[in-house]
């Protein structure tokens, strides 16, 4: 999948939550969306969840620099800092 190609698909719901966050974020089958990424049964990322969101910066971190490998780490209060920012 490259920006070039396009893909259509059936919106099956729609959801709000007063905020940025659903105008970013779609819901899509698994399956299908490995399909489509030709990944097979390869990993592509993993979530972890953490029982102090507000510490999941730290962690994510330490899991990272703990690893051999080159690793792309994000954690929440990147991916939703409007949702960080309002909640600090």
């Amino acid at each position: 999948l490259t920006s070039a190609q396009s893909h259509r698909f059936v919106v099956s719901g729609v959801y709000e939550l007063g905020g940025e966050i659903e105008s970013t974020q779609a819901y899509v089958s698994l399956d299908y969306l490995a399909d489509l990424l030709e990944l097979g049964s390869a990993v592509s990322g993993v979530r972890i969840q953490v029982n102090n969101v507000f510490n999941a910066a730290s962690i994510t971190r330490d899991l990272g620099f703990a690893q051999e490998q080159y690793l792309y780490i994000n954690d929440w209060t990147r991916t939703q800092g409007h949702l960080y920012q309002d909640i600090q």
